[in-house]
C-alpha cells in the first residue's frame, strides 16, 4: 500500500520541527532520509551516548526511535478508499525498524 502525506512540503515541515528541539540538538541527532512513512535519523556516537559500561543509553535509543517514529508518521495517510486509515491499522513504515550501531547510530 503507497503511503501518502497531504502535506506536499512534508519534509521541509519535518526539518522545521526538528530545529525547535533543542534536546536533539544536543545529542547531535539529523535526519538523513525524510520520505512519506519513513525517516532515518542518525546520530555520531560520542561519549556522552555512554551508560557506566560504555554501551549507548537506553534512553538516546529510545529517544531517537521516537523522534524517527513520530516524524515518520507526522500528517501522514494511507492511499485507500475511505478518507482516513482504517482505526485497526497504524500508518508504519513498510521497512520496519533498522537499527545499525556503529561509528554512527541510524534509527
Amino acid at each position: 500500500m503507497e503511503l501518502r502525506t497531504k502535506n506536499p512540503a512534508f519534509r521541509e515541515t519535518i526539518l522545521r520541527h526538528l530545529e525547535r528541539q533543542e534536546f536533539m540538538k544536543h545529542i547531535g541527532c539529523r535526519l538523513t532520509v525524510i520520505e512519506p512513512g519513513y525517516v532515518e535519523a542518525v546520530i555520531d556516537l560520542d561519549i556522552i551516548h555512554q551508560q557506566q559500561i560504555g554501551l549507548v543509553h537506553g534512553g538516546v535509543t529510545a529517544t531517537i526511535a521516537d523522534v524517527a517514529a513520530g516524524f515518520a508518521g507526522l500528517r501522514l495517510w494511507l492511499q485507500t478508499s475511505t478518507p482516513s486509515p482504517p482505526r485497526s491499522r497504524s500508518p508504519t513504515s513498510p521497512r520496519g525498524w533498522d537499527v545499525v550501531c556503529g561509528p554512527s547510530a541510524v534509527w
